[in-house]
């Protein structure tokens, strides 16, 4: 049994959460050197053990990243999920020009091809569409 889109994104972005955490680490590890001197105790030590651990992490971290939005990369966007959600959005933007502007700035936040991007461009499309045609948003009558 595979993992769906759904829990992949999810997947993602708990590893984004990871990376968070680990950045504040390394700012204390950071901070732990930095202030050895001003403490009678040997600081440096501890927080290199803390350093050697955290590249270890981050590695696996990393590798998790990969596994994930490969996975999700490869699965294909579902064309009637697509469409209804541009209809759905429609209705919160009010037009499709409005649409069309918001999801290019959606699809700027991921690589090209990637799952979330071909999303984004599907949902574009839609939009385009309907700008092109002059008509009422997504075929809706007012």
């Amino acid at each position: 049994m595979s993992l769906n889109v759904t829990e992949l994104t999810t997947y993602i972005k708990e590893v984004q959460r990871a990376r968070n955490a680990l950045d504040k680490l390394r700012d204390f590890v950071d901070l732990m050197n930095k202030d050895n001197d001003k403490v009678e105790a040997d600081l440096e030590s501890p927080a290199n053990k803390i350093k050697d651990t955290f590249d270890n992490i981050s590695l696996g971290v990393n590798d998790l990243d990969k596994i994930f939005n490969s996975e999700l990369n490869k699965m294909t966007v579902s064309e009637e999920e697509v469409a209804d959600a541009a209809q759905k959005l429609i209705l919160y933007h009010g037009d499709a020009m409005q649409l069309l502007i918001w999801s290019e700035q959606q699809k700027v936040h991921y690589s090209k091809d990637s799952y979330w991007w071909k999303y984004w461009q599907g949902i574009s499309d839609k939009a385009n569409e309907e700008v092109a045609k002059g008509g009422n948003p997504l075929g809706k009558t007012p």
